[in-house]
């Protein structure tokens, strides 16, 4: 049926967004890299809550999410902010060390999430997705702030995702009641 395709349209179109960042940060296009992971995480959010709402749920969809996150939220932005910045670094393989780290970390969280049933109402350690258009946003003021600051930023969004840290997922939106449960209560 074509509506079980709708998680994976949103899912596809994350990662391509994802993909194009990549190609973008490669090119010179910094601010459209950073753009196209921010267009990422809207899209992501909303196949997130399609795939609730419709209770389209499934482990395949769940892996490829995991995967597309790992591209637009992991790779994207730890490349895009060594492009910027982290190539500088005096010691040239601690840029690259440092750029590797987050979506090392970010795979580490992902995988995790996969395998644990958690409670709803909280995360478990710093979601990817934020972590990750947390370091994009800085990317673009990385040539305004120093070099140290942004490698130890990387390191703490890293920690932040593997860490057990509980995050508050932030509060369900609960539905209106309906109409006749409103007349027959006045």
């Amino acid at each position: 049926m074509i509506i079980e395709l709708i998680p994976l349209f949103f899912t596809t179109g994350s990662l391509s967004a994802g993909v194009l960042s990549l190609i973008h940060v490669f090119e010179g296009y910094t601010a459209y890299a950073v753009l196209f992971v921010m267009l990422a995480a809207v899209i992501n959010g909303l196949g997130c809550y399609m795939t609730a709402k419709m209770q389209l749920v499934n482990e395949f969809g769940k892996e490829l999410r995991s995967l597309s996150e790992l591209i637009s939220f992991g790779a994207a932005p730890a490349m895009i902010l060594y492009v910027v910045v982290l190539h500088q670094l005096d010691a040239f393989a601690l840029g690259i060390i440092i750029t590797s780290l987050f979506p090392i970390c970010g795979a580490l969280r992902l995988a995790r999430d996969n395998i644990q049933t958690t409670p709803g109402g909280y995360y478990v350690g710093l979601p990817v997705p934020i972590a990750g258009c947390m370091l994009a946003m800085l990317a673009l003021l990385g040539t305004q702030l120093d070099k140290l600051f942004l490698a130890l930023a990387v390191v703490l969004l890293s920690y932040l995702m593997i860490s057990t840290f509980k995050i508050p997922a932030g509060r369900k939106v609960k539905s209106l009641p309906d109409e006749r449960d409103f007349l027959n209560n006045l």
